[in-house]
């Protein structure tokens, strides 16, 4: 279907107007591939990319919360496509806007989980500079998580602290845009909740 054309479907009983948006290219187990991104507008925002010769790749849906579904694997005429068993600490996804998750568990006792989502913008060509660090409760950086350039994706990582006391900490995701003319940069923090 070519750009900017438009359909309705029905999800859960609600009509919904999807919006065809430009080409763009997806890294799928180490092949670029073309891909294109769909919007829907209807009582749930929702977020499809189609990818040529694979199908539904990746999907969000923002109502009660959210969801997001992204395609790890698969299996497409005997040939196998990506990682299908097992998980990794990165999830191979497509994510259409910045997003940091809420710790899980949280509080927690010592070990917790925390996962972000570094966007596909089609104006960044190359990785963005993602960085994930701890704070304790007077804004002192107790830990650097991640600290790198991370290509668009999912991602969870771990903080373990047992080295440090009970109390209340703050995580904060930055992420710049790969190119310096860009002006890309996101930042969010979260509080957490260490009880031993």
């Amino acid at each position: 279907m070519p750009k900017n054309n438009y359909f309705n479907s029905y999800r859960s009983g609600f009509l919904a107007t999807h919006h065809v948006d430009d080409t763009l290219p997806v890294l799928f187990s180490g092949i670029s591939r073309r891909a294109k991104q769909i919007y829907g507008n209807g009582l749930v925002g929702q977020i499809y990319t189609l990818v040529s010769g694979i199908g539904l790749y990746y999907e969000k849906y923002c109502e009660l919360g959210g969801s997001t579904e992204s395609l790890n694997g698969c299996i497409i005429n005997g040939i196998q496509y990506g990682q299908i068993v097992g998980v990794d600490k990165s999830e191979s996804g497509i994510s259409s806007c910045h997003q940091l998750s809420q710790n899980y568990p949280n509080p927690f006792n010592p070990v917790t989980k925390i996962k972000f989502d570094v966007p596909l913008d089609s104006r960044l060509r190359g990785n963005d500079n993602v960085t994930l660090k701890i704070y304790d409760v007077l804004g002192k950086e107790i830990a650097t998580l991640v600290n790198e350039g991370l290509s668009p994706g999912t991602y969870e990582v771990e903080w373990d602290g047992s080295n440090y006391p009970s109390g209340v900490y703050f995580y904060k995701l930055v992420v710049s845009g790969a190119e310096p003319l860009i002006t890309a940069d996101y930042s969010e923090t979260r509080k957490m909740v260490l009880v031993k």
